[in-house]
């Protein structure tokens, strides 16, 4: 399988108007996609760490986890089906376990 780079991107907190994208985003990736209201409960949430890739002014993908105590736990995380296969769910990954780390968290 030929793989392409990992396009430019950058990561960065989600926020309420970035809600719509990530849906979009979770409907064409899952056949059960969660719902605006649990993105927008992850980015209220005080223990929560929702995360957003973007490329330009588009988001490509996204992750969210939370931290309880001393453990980080992955929930979700799906890059836009145009972006696979260039690393971008990894370095999600990386991204979000550096944060985790960071705290404390294994």
């Amino acid at each position: 399988m030929v793989r392409k780079t990992v396009t430019a991107i950058v990561i960065d907190d989600m926020r309420p108007e970035d809600v719509p994208e990530v849906l979009a985003i979770e409907r064409v990736s899952f056949t059960t996609p969660w719902s605006g209201t649990l993105f927008m409960n992850e980015i209220y949430k005080p223990l929560s760490l929702p995360k957003v890739a973007r490329s330009g002014d588009k988001i490509v993908g996204y992750i969210c986890a939370n931290q309880v105590i001393d453990e980080g736990h992955i929930l979700n995380v799906t890059v836009h089906p145009e972006h696979r296969g260039q690393g971008m769910a990894a370095e999600l990954l990386r991204y979000m376990i550096g944060i985790l780390a960071d705290r404390a968290a294994r």
